[in-house]
């Protein structure tokens, strides 16, 4: 075990360096939501869009994980975007205008996909190193406070979008995101080798408990055995771009989690491509709808953060994954319920706020703890697959279902009924892998 100082250390760099990665989105998301909203009628060809530039960019993003050492990967990823930012800027400053249209017009439609894109690929990097540094005990533990920077950094960028909305340029908040995305690289590889010399000064912690031949390989209940060693070397994992498919077509674990991930998604898409409907309808100011969107995202951060800080650190030690998995799913669940009684507007802002409030505050914690059990290989592929071409692969399901049942002109509250089952569906996944995990993990404290 590492020491207090230790353990507190890199708690406070996996802290900031997440926030730095969501100030920089949450600076850009508003910016991305309020152009996209004039382009609302588009968004099935857009999350289309976005699925496909996904998988395109998966194949590069895992052959750099194949080939090159985990800070390695971090720092080509990070120049990668904070390039696109730069252009994005060039572009910004020629071509925007309040109602773009040529050039304008695709330039905003591809800063909507990319910024997707973007938050994805810098966020599953991110925990997927985090699965890669702490042990799954670890994970259970520290996990809500490291996503709670996460929370804070997204409460300062939304802020900050929020305030400077009236008198700085678009192109600029570019520049300012280019800025925090560099600091984060500093941070991560201050925390990397921290890790790297507690691993190397700290002992191993065995396990005496048995390797189960269950569904997850029993490579995975070796590397549980030195949960504070980097677990294989810091190098490339090698293997193809198609090994995070490969992987999880032979686990059951990791099938029934993309199940989980893409039902939660698919609520979510629905929730976000009828609340852009709405807005495009009833808020007509560009300025107007940047505000709103800021203010969302302010409050979801808000209480993600208290969630993060106060709630799902005890409830994954204590109550156990499974409990926090089924209560995040009943929430969003009974909220569907309510909005087919109160289908409006405001109701759609509020679901926005509470959806992401569970999603950020409770199931990302808890979804990325349930990597930690994995071998790196499966760490950074396999959640690579299910954080892109199922999570993004999600979102046109859902964009093209919004589309298809638009063309019977159902009324909105029949529209969030058709999701009750879908939700509970949902809610039996949950219980699944949380029960799959309880007995893959060796002598979890609650989880019996």
């Amino acid at each position: 075990m590492i020491d207090s100082k230790k353990r507190w250390q890199a708690i406070a760099l996996s802290a900031a360096w997440f926030f730095l990665i969501l100030t920089s989105y949450y600076f850009l998301k508003p910016l991305r939501d309020a152009l996209g909203t004039s382009l609302s009628k588009q968004l099935p060809e857009l999350f289309l869009a976005t699925f496909v530039s996904t998988l395109l960019c998966l194949g590069a993003y895992s052959k750099l994980v194949a080939s090159v050492s985990r800070m390695r990967l971090v720092f080509w990823i990070y120049q990668f975007f904070s390039l696109c930012l730069f252009l994005f800027y060039l572009g910004f400053s020629s071509f925007l205008t309040e109602t773009p249209t040529g050039f304008g017009w695709w330039l905003v439609a591809i800063f909507f996909v990319w910024v997707s894109v973007f938050n994805l690929y810098v966020t599953t990097l991110f925990w997927s190193v985090m699965a890669d540094l702490f042990s799954a005990e670890e994970s259970k533990a520290w996990f809500g406070w490291i996503a709670s920077g996460g929370s804070v950094g997204s409460l300062a960028g939304s802020s900050i979008a929020y305030l400077s909305s009236r008198w700085i340029e678009s192109s600029s908040m570019l520049l300012v995101a280019i800025v925090l995305l560099e600091s984060a690289l500093v941070l991560a590889y201050w925390l990397d080798r921290q890790r790297s010399i507690g691993s190397r000064t700290s002992p191993s912690n065995q396990s005496d408990s048995k390797e189960d031949s269950t569904e997850i390989p029993s490579r995975s209940q070796a590397a549980l055995k030195e949960p504070n060693q980097a677990e294989e070397s810091d190098s490339g994992t090698g293997g193809t771009i198609f090994g995070g498919l490969v992987l999880v077509l032979r686990s059951k674990y990791l099938l029934t989690l993309c199940l989980f991930v893409l039902l939660g998604k698919f609520a979510a898409t629905f929730l976000y491509n009828n609340l852009q409907l709405q807005m495009e309808v009833q808020v007509v100011d560009r300025g107007e709808r940047l505000q709103l969107f800021s203010s969302i995202s302010f409050f979801s951060q808000l209480g993600s953060l208290l969630l993060q800080g106060l709630v799902v650190g005890w409830l994954m030690s204590y109550a156990g994954l499974r409990f926090t998995l089924l209560l995040s799913t009943s929430i969003v669940l009974g909220y569907f319920v309510w909005l087919c009684i109160e289908p409006s507007l405001s109701s759609l802002v509020v679901g926005q706020v509470l959806q992401q409030c569970v999603g950020y505050g409770l199931l990302v914690p808890a979804q990325n703890a349930l990597f930690s059990i994995l071998t790196r290989e499966e760490k950074y592929k396999s959640k690579a697959f299910t954080d892109t071409v199922v999570f993004r692969g999600s979102d046109v399901l859902a964009s093209q279902a919004c589309k298809g049942m638009d063309y019977f002109q159902l009324a909105f509250g029949i529209l969030c009924g058709t999701m009750i089952p879908i939700l509970g569906i949902w809610s039996l996944t949950a219980f699944v892998l949380g029960t799959m995990y309880r007995n893959h993990y060796p002598n979890p404290p609650r989880d019996k």
